[in-house]
């Protein structure tokens, strides 16, 4: 014998259709939270691209790269001609930039603290 439902066939399809709409929805606000979470990243190390937080992000005194051996990676690099400075150098410039960087650091460290992620 069939299944007997308690719900008129009218009433059983607008709880089904309810359903749906609010995973649908559900759904919907994730994805723009996991787009907007993944909008604020920690800043990388530039030889190894580990995230840098905390005192390494804010204080390190191998900023802007997460450890000593990095750091060593990088001037070796230099000395051996695998980089070069495309541009003059202006000491406003470099000074504005490393301020803004700063504040970006600070601003994704604070996001983090109140995400409780750190």
């Amino acid at each position: 014998m069939g299944h007997v439902s308690t719900y008129p066939d009218k009433e059983r399809d607008e709880i089904v259709l309810h359903k749906i709409n609010h995973d649908a929805e559900r759904r919907a606000t994730l994805t723009q939270l996991e787009k907007q979470h993944s909008m604020i990243k920690p800043p990388q190390c530039p030889i190894c691209e580990r995230p840098l937080v905390g005192e390494i992000a804010r204080e390190g005194i191998s900023f802007p790269f997460c450890s000593e051996r990095c750091r060593r990676v990088d001037f070796f690099r230099w000395c051996d001609g695998k980089y070069a400075i495309v541009e003059p150098l202006d000491p406003h410039r470099m000074a504005e930039e490393l301020e803004q960087r700063r504040a970006e650091l600070i601003g994704a460290e604070e996001a983090d603290e109140t995400d409780g992620t750190l």
